[in-house]
């Protein structure tokens, strides 16, 4: 009942908070040149049954210790974003931030810096800047409320040089490779290429990553590593209102995978051969269109294979569960409730769960 009470009052607060702002958007033109600025608030109510995970849901996180599971409550509006766009004559330079950079303590302030989170020109082909991964992509993407995603799905952004032309682009991008027990200098930037194409009845994307690195262990032993995975996904229409997909990611993304990057990309061996760690993910997902929003399920599964004896302490698996409403209201406020279950499993066999419930109020501007 103390649950149901507080999120009765977050509503409540909110549509009064929210509803009473007048939309900010500005569109003007400016020496020839067309800018949107724009963005929306977004407050989100979290409560978290057996462990505290804070503003972002991670499965690879979660303690598989001998503590206590203790219900905690959490509420925050660091989803909040700005963005900037200007276009000019074919080109298209845009600017977007959100508030999850650092921040003060929760007793007085909770202050929270702006965090970048794209950056990029557009010209013709051509995308230079900071933005989404070339690697991952939205057809096949599951919706969630909890802003950190799922395992088993791509979710990244970085600096890049980007190539498209029709269904085919082709990228260079920031490299960061990270090891087992030493370190890694990235001597290549990461390669990616990808086809994507969109139709009335079903979508469809195939992507390929190439990584490069040296890597010393901490016995000083060096070597080269060279590392390769694969994107695939899937969205089927079935009718006009809902829609299947299904994604997977194989052989060695690294942080490419989404909590991939929380343990190591590669190693060396006991030969003193450098070795990528390999992982296979699938996501599958689900979306009902409804006149005032949609309802959407999905599950998600990432598994890490290693060698015997190595990152024992490490997760083997994570799993995860989401099934989400959102309310889209006349005044242009959006309203959305997901349940949300997590589970990690690590090699020597330690596991931990949570499940979270997670209330969200925006709107945009």
């Amino acid at each position: 009942m103390r649950n149901t009470n507080i999120i009765i009052t977050f509503i409540a607060g909110s549509v009064l908070s929210i509803s009473s702002a007048e939309a900010a958007l500005l569109k003007t033109e400016i020496n020839d040149w067309d800018i949107n600025i724009g963005g929306y608030v977004k407050v989100d109510l979290i409560v978290d049954n057996n462990q505290d995970q804070g503003d972002l849901a991670f499965t690879g996180g979660l303690n598989t210790g001998d503590i206590k599971e203790e219900r905690s409550v959490r509420i925050h509006a660091r989803e909040s974003r700005l963005n900037f766009t200007a276009k000019n004559d074919g080109i298209k330079a845009v600017i977007e931030t959100d508030f999850y950079g650092n921040g003060g303590n929760q007793v007085v302030s909770n202050s929270h810096s702006l965090r970048l989170r794209l950056a990029y020109v557009e010209s013709d082909h051509w995308m230079v800047g900071q933005n989404w991964s070339t690697f991952m992509d939205w057809i096949a993407y599951p919706k969630f409320v909890d802003f950190s995603s799922s395992p088993g799905v791509s979710f990244i952004r970085q600096s890049q040089i980007r190539y498209t032309n029709n269904n085919w682009s082709f990228s260079l991008e920031n490299p960061e490779l990270k090891t087992y027990m030493g370190h890694s200098n990235d001597i290549l930037p990461d390669m990616v290429i990808k086809y994507r194409k969109q139709g009335d009845l079903f979508s469809y994307y195939a992507a390929g990553l190439i990584r490069a690195a040296d890597i010393t262990n901490n016995s000083g032993v060096e070597d080269t590593v060279v590392a390769a995975a694969a994107h695939l996904g899937l969205a089927v229409n079935l009718g006009a209102k809902d829609t299947i997909s299904i994604s997977t990611i194989l052989g060695s993304p690294g942080r490419y995978n989404q909590e991939k990057w929380y343990s190591a990309n590669a190693y060396i061996d006991s030969n003193g051969d450098a070795q990528a760690v390999s992982s296979s993910s699938v996501a599958v997902a689900f979306k009902h269109q409804l006149d005032d929003g949609s309802f959407n399920a999905s599950i998600a599964q990432l598994k890490i294979d290693r060698e015997d004896g190595l990152f024992v302490d490490t997760f083997e698996k994570s799993i995860e569960f989401h099934i989400n409403r959102f309310w889209k209201m006349d005044n242009g406020i959006e309203y959305s409730v997901e349940l949300q279950h997590n589970r990690k499993v690590e090699f020597n066999g330690d596991d931990a769960n949570n499940t979270r419930l997670q209330l969200g109020v925006k709107y945009a501007f």
